[in-house]
């Protein structure tokens, strides 16, 4: 998926596996039975669904089905990852690590929202309610390679 040649059929693939991951995991987190050891686990299932989700959003492609799936799981992963950071730091260093492709990603759902609704996208991003000032990439729907030159060192903690 990272590639810049992916069938359309991967990429349906690669959605399917993310959105049971990242639902699994959403509604994991957000039962009564939820306990704090799981933290660990669902950030990592989260960062290893986030990226071809991305990808998928990032790539574009004829299909816009495709692209609002991804951005449901999208931000379903998002409230998950952003509720468990509040207290532990691995989830906080994760969206950090990702803070580019997410800011891209968030970017590219903005443009399709303001070519569907006419309105203007937001300059930044408060992105984890921080004082960091994000600055964008390519236009919504162009895909950046380097944005997923991650090496396995940045990704695992």
């Amino acid at each position: 998926m990272t590639g810049p040649n992916h069938r359309e059929r991967t990429a349906e693939i690669c959605l399917e596996i993310a959105s049971d991951t990242i639902t699994n995991v959403h509604n994991s987190h957000f039962s009564s039975l939820h306990q704090e050891l799981e933290r660990y686990s669902s950030v990592t299932y989260l960062t290893g669904a986030m990226v071809p989700i991305a990808c998928i959003m990032l790539k574009g492609g004829p299909r816009s089905d495709l692209f609002e799936r991804a951005v449901e799981l999208f931000r379903k992963a998002m409230k998950v990852f952003r509720d468990i950071s509040s207290g532990f730091a691995m989830a906080r260093t994760m969206l950090r690590r990702l803070a580019k492709i997410v800011c891209t990603v968030e970017q590219s759902i903005d443009g399709r929202d303001k070519n569907a609704n006419g309105k203007q996208a937001p300059d930044s991003i408060d992105l984890f309610h921080t004082d960091m000032e994000v600055t964008y990439g390519p236009e919504p729907g162009q895909l950046n390679s380097n944005l997923f030159d991650l090496l396995y060192e940045e990704v695992a903690i």
